[in-house]
Parts: C-alpha cells; sequence; structure tokens
C-alpha cells in the first residue's frame, strides 16, 4: 500500500503543474485549454500515469490522470480543476 500511494505522488505532482500552465493559458487566452497540447506541458522520462483535459473554456477546467494497471489490474484516476481541487476519482490503493 506505501508504494502504491508513492506512485500516485506522481499524478498528484503533475496536475499541479497542469493547473499552473493553465492559469497562464488563462492569462495569455482569456479561456482555458481545451487540450494538453495546447498547453505546451508534457511529462518527462517514463510515466505510470496519462495526462488529458477533461474540459476547458473561459470559467474553468477539469484536468485528469489515469494509470492503468496500477496495482497488476487497478485503475487509479485524478482529477483537477481550476480552484486547486484534487480528487481520487478511482483510488486504486484501497
Amino acid at each position: 500500500n506505501y508504494q502504491c500511494k508513492a506512485r500516485q505522488s506522481e499524478a498528484k505532482t503533475n496536475l499541479g503543474a497542469i493547473r499552473v500552465a493553465q492559469e497562464a493559458y488563462l492569462a495569455e487566452n482569456n479561456t482555458y485549454a481545451t487540450d494538453i497540447d495546447s498547453l505546451g506541458w508534457e511529462t518527462k522520462g517514463e510515466t505510470e500515469y496519462t495526462y488529458s483535459i477533461i474540459s476547458g473554456d473561459s470559467t474553468s477546467f477539469s484536468a485528469q490522470a489515469t494509470a492503468a494497471n496500477f496495482k497488476g489490474s487497478d485503475t487509479d484516476t485524478w482529477t483537477i480543476d481550476q480552484d486547486g481541487d484534487l480528487q481520487n476519482t478511482v483510488n486504486a490503493c484501497q
């Protein structure tokens, strides 16, 4: 369980970085990005999770991190929004 929780720190850190990138994008474009490529954000090296923007408009956004086969066969999913609300919507570490 400790190793599982340690792996989840990747999602938390990268979603926080996506939120920062979204705020910069909003300042320049008066709207949040609707896809990850528009942000110019990418991970470095091997990652457990894949990252995507679920939605974005002039007032809000939602980004998601998903890891398949996280603990053999479980999926682990995290989301973050414009307020920094970080949610573990599907928890593989339970």
